[in-house]
């Protein structure tokens, strides 16, 4: 387990899309921000369970698992945990207010540029932070 401050950030990304990991774990890195990714939902679980993290970004369409409920079980051991979601679907508006209403930090519809979804992902950062 990771103990607190020995990165500047800890920021977990999960999402099915390798190109898009690296992309926005380079963004992420070169921000001094330590960043970890997942592939899929058990991945995630295991990752949320296994260290603590300052933000998560979540796609909703993960293997496995979906992202509403690997969300579920990150509240679950984190309840103040800032969740940035990322989603494929047509119904943005939908989706925003779906994630808003379950306490999600943010919602993105993807495609995002690595560089937006790292600016929203430290603003959650220091939203939990300042939370905590």
């Amino acid at each position: 387990m990771r103990t607190l401050g020995r990165h500047p950030a800890g920021i977990l990304v999960a999402d099915g899309d390798p190109a898009f990991r690296r992309a926005i774990a380079e963004v992420l890195s070169q921000a001094g921000v330590h960043c970890a990714t997942v592939s899929d939902g058990r991945e995630a679980l295991a990752a949320g369970a296994d260290e603590r993290w300052d933000a998560v970004a979540l796609s909703v369409k993960l293997d496995s698992i979906n992202g509403f409920d690997v969300f579920g079980a990150l509240r679950s051991l984190e309840p103040s945990l800032p969740v940035v979601f990322l989603t494929e679907s047509s119904q943005a508006d939908i989706f925003e207010s779906a994630a808003a209403g379950i306490g999600a930090f943010a919602a993105l519809r993807k495609p995002v540029e690595p560089e937006v979804l790292a600016r929203a992902l430290l603003l959650a950062r220091t939203f939990g932070r300042a939370m905590s």
